[in-house]
C-alpha cells in the first residue's frame, strides 16, 4: 500500500512539473513527434478538429514513464 502512494505522489509531480515547465518553455504548437524535451520524448502531438495542437503524449527516456498532457478549457485537473 505504501508503496503505491509512493508512486501515485511521483506521478502527480511528474506530471505538474511537466506541464509547468512545458508552459513555461515550450508551446504545444511547435512540438514535434520524435523530438526530445527535457529528458522526454515526445511520442504523439493532438490535435483538434481545427488541426491546432492541444496536448502530446511524453515518455521518460530514464524510466519509460507515460505523461498525456492535454490543454482543455475547464477547471485544472489531474487524471491517473
Amino acid at each position: 500500500m505504501k508503496t503505491k502512494l509512493v508512486v501515485l505522489g511521483l506521478a502527480f509531480i511528474f506530471t505538474f512539473a511537466v506541464g509547468i515547465h512545458l508552459e513555461a518553455s515550450t508551446n504545444l504548437e511547435n512540438l514535434q513527434e520524435g523530438q526530445k524535451i527535457h529528458g522526454f520524448k515526445v511520442m504523439n502531438v493532438y490535435e483538434n478538429a481545427a488541426g491546432k495542437a492541444m496536448g502530446a503524449r511524453f515518455v521518460s527516456d530514464r524510466y519509460g514513464f507515460i505523461i498525456d498532457l492535454l490543454q482543455i478549457q475547464s477547471v485544472p485537473q489531474a487524471f491517473f
